[in-house]
């Protein structure tokens, strides 16, 4: 999985909120995401979309003791 930044920008006249891929996008809003490569494939593939890719996932803290 990749964390990755995703702006949606909607056609004129069209609805300004879209749920698409699991997710719900608000027109000009970038949302921080976590999407499998297909996904991330379909998104980059449609204009209505800019995706910005922020890295891989990162691993999650270890405790001290």
């Amino acid at each position: 999985m990749k964390k990755v930044s995703v702006t949606y920008r909607a056609p004129k006249g069209d609805n300004k909120v879209v749920e698409a891929f699991g997710h719900t996008f608000h027109d000009g809003k970038a949302e921080q995401i976590e999407v499998e490569d297909a996904t991330l494939k379909k998104l980059q593939s449609n204009r209505h979309f800019e995706v910005g890719e922020s890295g891989p996932r990162p691993e999650p803290a270890k405790h001290r003791e």
